[in-house]
This record gives structure tokens, sequence and C-alpha cells, in this order.
């Protein structure tokens, strides 16, 4: 996965349902690693742009942009 500690993002994701990492698999790096922050470490915004050293409006683009195409890839099953 991306730039964060691959391992730590890659056991979260394991954690996950079969359609959930489906659906996380056609998100960029970046995007999972925001969603993975967000919604299974509970992140607030301002923790996940410290984290990822990017900016608090990057991180909700990412979560926006990565919300609305998971949504998608999981209403289609």
């Amino acid at each position: 996965m991306g730039n964060l500690a691959g391992a730590r993002i890659d056991d979260m994701a394991q954690e996950l349902s079969e359609d959930m990492r489906s659906a996380l698999s056609g998100l960029t790096a970046r995007q999972q690693e925001c969603v993975l922050l967000k919604f299974v470490e509970h992140r607030t915004e301002a923790e996940i742009a410290a984290i990822l050293s990017i900016s608090q409006p990057a991180v909700s683009k990412h979560l926006s942009v990565a919300v609305i195409a998971m949504r998608k890839a999981l209403t289609s099953f």
C-alpha cells in the first residue's frame, strides 16, 4: 500500500471484509492511507495530515474522493 508504515496499513486492511478490501484496492495509495487512518484508527483529519505530512485540505479531498469511489464500488455488488 502507500508510504505510511506499509506493514501497519496492510495489517489494518486485512481486518476488513473482502468487499471492503476490494473497494479499498481501487483507491490510490494516499486515499487508502487516509481512509484507513480515518475509519479504522479513528484519527481526525488534523492527525492524519500530521502523520502523512500533507495539508488538512488535502486530507479532506482524499477522503471525499475515496468515499465516493468506495460507495460506487460497494453499491455495484
